[in-house]
């Protein structure tokens, strides 16, 4: 019994200095590169955001105050980042190239189609008559950047943006409004 007992005295005594050993080895490891602007950011972010009034940094740290003191480097080393990477294109802009954006701006049944195929000819008619099928039929089977591909991505010459969007999906109606 008094063994057991000796063993978790022991066994707490070990689990409890564990921790500052361990500490003390990373804490330096923290902020031992900072230059003089990321250690006052660092301690302004401190100060205001956690409200931690630490003036030295190096000292043995709790376990709350390292995730913080972590963090807030972090933050500012990105908020110093010299030469941030931008996106080399805008996600509010659509993907699209410039040629599918050319199509026509109405449609008259009594148009004639663009080319000579006739599939594509008879899909471009009910694209241009509202058949959301055609549509999605004859953007698939034009070639890339033809004027059959531009009718069908503006499905059927209609200038509302969003209908590139409904290629590929049912229509309840079946229809174009």
């Amino acid at each position: 019994m008094n063994t057991r007992r000796m063993f978790a005295a022991v066994l707490l005594a070990a689990t409890s200095c564990s921790y500052s050993s361990d500490s003390e080895s990373r804490t330096p490891a923290l902020t031992n590169n900072l230059t003089e602007q990321e250690q006052l950011c660092v301690e302004e972010r401190l100060a205001s955001g956690w409200e931690l009034n630490l003036s030295n940094l190096q000292t043995d740290l709790s376990p709350e105050q390292e995730i913080a003191v972590d963090m807030a480097v972090e933050l500012c080393r990105l908020d110093t980042a010299t030469n941030p990477t931008l996106p080399s294109f805008r996600n509010d802009q659509p993907q699209v190239s410039d040629e599918l954006l050319e199509a026509p701006v109405t449609f008259d049944s009594g148009d004639n189609p663009p080319g000579t195929d006739s599939l594509l000819d008879d899909y471009w008619l009910q694209c241009g008559l509202g058949e959301a099928k055609a549509c999605d039929e004859l953007f698939y089977l034009a070639a890339p950047g033809s004027a059959y591909e531009q009718f069908a991505f503006s499905c059927g010459g209609r200038r509302n943006m969003d209908c590139a969007l409904l290629l590929g999906i049912e229509q309840p109606e079946g229809d174009l409004n």
